[in-house]
């Protein structure tokens, strides 16, 4: 996806921390749940898979299934929407929620009527006001069933191009803190430290062989957004069970991330948020908040240290499950091809997800 691209309708799932509502009817257990669902690496593989498919599918003349998918998803402009939180996660709870229910459907027919080109025939003049425009008709053959492989595949190609470009996050983000002592402490007031994330991912790029999936420079964007965005729930919950011992910081962090939830996270994204937000974070001022009895002191900087450490360990873990992918696909692949085989009911596909192997059905 380009930057240029406009902003996107399609839906975004709010990532505020429900967990930290003030909300006394919010379940905590329910809140950190779909915390978890929203930047869960398996879903956005999932959304990134979708908008490629539909990529791809209009590269090679077809557009209609494009358009079918995104009707189905219920999304709008979702090839152009760069972004994490593309899909409604309480209907699409799980990763892969969407093929189960993208299964359930029938197939069908599109009826397309195109224009044909130029009114005049039989030596007629095409300028006859008398002559009207001719259309022709024709068929278009839907089968989610065919539809569901397909954008598996492209699910476990881009899985494989995360497996290397998460280790490419992990290196930038392991190099912030040197860079930040470097450039703030020799005189820098403008910037906080060096943006290398791009450059190793070019560089990558240039020595491949091998051809990308469409939006790789774009999915590698939002790794970075998302992979910061689950270090910083990480990092609230660590605060707030530590109760007193963080409480400051937790405030200070809650404060100052949903503060910028639609600007840096939410919704359709420019690039470089994840950069953004370190950088106005380590660029921030130590404050003193003084209280009846005691004084309180936030230092942005230790705490941009605890989310940059907690981010190296998500993309590990978020690497150990995109080199699981394929195996991820095999159970999934067994409800399709009983499908297909006619031997599953609608009603027993749709409790698929609670009843197959929780490894293949997180």
């Amino acid at each position: 996806m380009h930057s240029s691209a406009m902003a996107s309708s399609a839906p975004s799932s709010s990532s505020a921390l429900w967990m930290i509502q003030d909300n006394d009817n919010d379940d905590p257990e329910i809140a950190e749940e779909r915390n978890k669902q929203r930047t869960c690496i398996k879903q956005f593989l999932t959304q990134r898979s979708i908008q490629s498919f539909m990529f791809l599918a209009e590269q090679v003349r077809d557009p209609h299934t494009a358009d079918w998918v995104e009707r189905l998803l219920e999304t709008s402009d979702l090839l152009n929407y760069h972004g994490t939180g593309a899909f409604d996660i309480t209907k699409y709870p799980n990763w892969d929620s969407f093929f189960l229910y993208l299964m359930q459907q029938p197939k069908s027919t599109i009826i397309i009527q195109a224009k044909r080109r130029g009114r005049g025939h039989g030596g007629w003049s095409k300028n006859n006001p008398y002559l009207k425009d001719r259309y022709v008709e024709y068929e278009i053959k839907i089968d989610p069933e065919g539809i569901a492989p397909r954008i598996l595949a492209v699910r476990e190609q881009i899985a494989a191009e995360f497996v290397i470009d998460l280790d490419l996050v992990k290196l930038a983000n392991d190099g912030i803190l040197d860079s930040y002592d470097e450039t703030v402490m020799g005189g820098s007031t403008a910037k906080a430290f060096e943006r290398n994330a791009h450059i190793l991912l070019i560089n990558k790029l240039t020595m491949d062989k091998s051809a990308s999936s469409p939006f790789r420079r774009g999915s590698f964007d939002l790794l970075q957004l998302l992979s910061l965005q689950e270090a910083i729930h990480r990092v609230l919950r660590e605060y707030m069970s530590l109760e007193e011992d963080k409480e400051v910081s937790f405030q200070f962090l809650r404060e100052f991330y949903i503060q910028r939830l639609s600007s840096h996270f939410d919704g359709y994204q420019q690039y470089y948020r994840a950069d953004d937000f370190l950088e106005e974070l380590l660029l921030t001022m130590p404050s003193v908040k003084t209280s009846d009895d005691h004084m309180e002191f936030t230092d942005p900087v230790s705490i941009a240290k605890d989310i940059i450490s907690e981010r190296s360990e998500v993309l590990m873990d978020w690497k150990d499950d995109m080199v699981r992918v394929a195996d991820d696909h095999i159970e999934l692949r067994k409800v399709l091809w009983t499908k297909q085989m006619g031997g599953l009911s609608e009603e027993s596909l749709s409790s698929q997800s609670v009843t197959v192997d929780e490894g293949a059905f997180e």
